[in-house]
């Protein structure tokens, strides 16, 4: 039997995560080809925004043993890495801790405009130049108003795959669940769901139940 869903709530920004990992039982062996992706996301309201509000920077790079998620690019992409800010309007930096959101390392001032810049990024991967994200006015405080339950999934299904080749991790028979969420908001906007591939609105995640063979991953 697979891997299954179990829950948790992260506190930064009301932000409610789902935590799930699961295997595809129809994905190749071979080793994924280097590339990047994801995306670097200024999430919730830019008027009265909290003054702790986190921002959502998702970037990947997979290949040649080399795997991250939450990292400014692949160590040689020339980027510095981490250096994510608020840029007061006085010039005041307020540098953002990298994790799965990366937040303010101190809280803001109240009632003041930010301008969001890190790396610029290209295809995907961090390089080089700062860049404006966008800009925010915080509002009185801080968000400390914990993120709603997660409802319930929108959606369950079932189906039977067959993998009769080394090329497909087989040989095997299985049965492939997949579960769906909604997106929902808070008071602070976008609520999201964690996985093991990242933070995003509205996921789906998929187990599966051996039925005969042997499965040649985790």
């Amino acid at each position: 039997m697979g891997r299954f869903t179990s829950w948790s709530l992260v506190s930064a920004m009301s932000v409610l995560a789902a935590m799930s990992a699961w295997a595809d039982p129809v994905e190749a062996c071979s080793p994924p080809i280097p590339s990047c992706g994801g995306s670097v996301s200024l999430l919730g309201v830019l008027t009265n925004r909290p003054t702790n509000g986190c921002v959502l920077i998702n970037n990947r790079v997979i290949g040649d043993g080399w795997s991250s998620s939450g990292d400014a690019g692949m160590p040689d992409a020339g980027a510095p890495r981490g250096e994510f800010a608020f840029v007061g309007p006085d010039g005041t930096r307020v540098m953002l801790v990298p994790g799965a959101l990366w937040c303010p390392a101190t809280e803001l001032l109240p009632r003041t405009e930010y301008v969001f810049v890190g790396p610029a990024s290209v295809g995907g991967c961090l390089y080089g130049a700062e860049f404006e994200y966008g800009r925010f006015t915080t509002g009185d405080g801080p968000d400390i108003t914990p993120p709603p339950m997660p409802e319930a999934p929108s959606a369950i299904t079932c189906s039977d795959q067959t993998c009769n080749s080394s090329a497909c991790c087989g040989p095997y028979e299985v049965t492939v669940f997949t579960a769906s969420w909604s997106g929902v908001e808070d008071e602070s906007g976008v609520v999201l769901y964690a996985s093991d591939s990242g933070l995003r609105t509205s996921p789906s995640y998929r187990w599966y139940a051996l039925r005969s063979g042997s499965v040649m991953f985790s």
